[in-house]
């Protein structure tokens, strides 16, 4: 029976190179989310949001709360994880993780909010063969990225320089 390769080996970089390229996407996501939080109508006009006149207005300030959420939490989250991990630091790699949990929920949270809306009668533009691809795309990514991370025993070596840092910082 064929041996696992191991996920220390250097052959694997590449799928962390792969894991910063999806993050570099995710954040032109998080970016047009956060941009929609101030010019809504912009981002709708370019089919990145719901227009106003297919959607009730909850919906819409509803998608608004979500991308002021996305400008407060994700957008740091994630120039942070895209920096530690470039920069080969651990708390990339403890960024990233946080920037995995949410990019698992808000597809999740997206798909069912539409659901919940038709079921409850409430104006929305539908989903279609994309909405789903996109999230099932980023949901799949972030969960192979955590273990992918939690798998790949050299990355816990990143630790060493941060936890230098702090006890220098505490003498």
């Amino acid at each position: 029976m064929p041996r696992r390769s191991d996920p220390s080996s250097p052959s694997r970089s590449s799928e962390l190179k792969w894991l910063i390229v999806f993050l570099v996407f995710h954040l032109l996501i998080v970016c047009t989310q956060t941009w929609a939080f101030f010019d809504y109508d912009r981002m709708a006009r370019n089919k990145l949001q719901e227009p106003r006149f297919f959607a009730d207005e909850a919906v819409v300030q509803s998608n608004r709360a979500i991308c002021a959420a996305h400008a407060v939490v994700m957008l740091p989250l994630n120039v942070m994880a895209i920096y530690g991990l470039v920069r080969q630091r651990f708390y990339g790699i403890v960024c990233t993780w946080m920037l995995f949990g949410t990019a698992m929920y808000w597809p999740v949270n997206f798909i069912a909010s539409r659901f919940t809306y038709a079921s409850a009668d409430i104006r929305h533009v539908k989903l279609n063969g994309g909405d789903f691809g996109i999230c099932f795309l980023v949901f799949s990514i972030a969960c192979y990225g955590s273990w992918y991370l939690v798998r790949c025993n050299h990355l816990i070596e990143w630790w060493r320089p941060d936890l230098e840092n702090v006890i220098k910082k505490v003498d």
